[in-house]
């Protein structure tokens, strides 16, 4: 099961440097980029859960690293994100972590340091992915890619579900709260999203 990695920063030998340093079987870097407008376009194109975790550079042009981890919450708020920079200011530190950044990464970027780092992360993207019932957390083996909305929803439906087992014994039918289960045959469902 693989971990999907996106680095952005504005130094492109620094995004190729991190790229070769990353030592972990299960985990890729799947897109690169200088800008944070274009990785906020690659998700709206390739979906929220095509990245599992964003090592983000605190000072960029166009958009900065606090923005772009502020529109990624709003966006893809199951994105993990570490910062890179070359500055150890509290400040920074300070709003990061107000953002949730789970790690913060000095420049010069070591190998054991990153690694290390990476391996907590994805922790937490297994974490995540079990929270929102999210297939392919390390235990189910499974991407998670297929997915496309916000797990919560998902979450919602089974609950629902779940809760009013027993009228769909009788009726084979259940509506609560915009959500409705339809019985094919005994053990099978299907959930779909009823506007009501």
């Amino acid at each position: 099961m693989g971990y999907k990695i996106a680095i952005i920063d504005d130094e492109a030998l620094i995004r190729q440097s991190i790229r070769h340093k990353i030592q972990l079987a299960e985990a890729e870097v799947v897109y690169d980029t200088d800008d944070g407008e274009a990785f906020l376009k690659y998700l709206k194109k390739n979906g929220i859960y095509s990245v599992d975790i964003a090592l983000v550079d605190i000072k960029m042009p166009y958009m900065n690293g606090l923005d772009l981890i502020c529109e990624l919450k709003k966006l893809a708020p199951g994105i993990v994100c570490v910062i890179l920079s070359g500055y150890s200011d509290f400040p920074y530190m300070q709003k990061a972590i107000q953002f949730g950044v789970r790690d913060y990464i000095l420049k010069p970027v070591d190998r054991q340091v990153l690694n290390e780092s990476l391996e907590k992360m994805l922790e937490r993207v297994d974490e995540i992915r079990e929270e929102s019932f999210l297939p392919g957390s390390s235990k189910k083996g499974r991407p998670a890619s297929f997915l496309k909305g916000p797990g919560k929803y998902l979450q919602k439906a089974f609950q629902t579900a779940t809760r009013y087992s027993c009228v769909w014994r009788a009726t084979g039918k259940v509506r609560h709260i915009g959500w409705e289960r339809k019985i094919r045959s005994p053990g099978a469902l299907q959930i779909s999203n009823i506007l009501i």
